[in-house]
């Protein structure tokens, strides 16, 4: 029995954050093929372009911002086509 509730962003994009993991910055940037910084960058324009969903690790407190593996597999799938 689920008891978690789906936030407006969660509505949003149709999925939970986080349903299929999460990656810290360097994992990203390896998966993007760009460097670290170039991952940060883009999350410190997410308002501008919302290439993928960020956010705090589900359930650890004081965890660095983390990003959601399905948006992110999502943002790589769209600049491969």
């Amino acid at each position: 029995m689920t008891t978690a509730t789906e936030s407006p962003a969660d509505k949003k994009y149709g999925y939970t954050f986080g349903c299929d993991g999460v990656v810290d910055y360097s994992t990203a940037a390896r998966m993007l093929g760009v460097c670290k910084r170039t991952v940060e960058r883009y999350v410190e324009n997410q308002d501008e372009f919302k290439r993928f969903r960020v956010g705090r690790h589900p359930g650890k407190k004081n965890q660095k911002c983390v990003i959601c593996r399905r948006s992110l597999n999502d943002y790589i799938r769209s600049i491969e086509k």
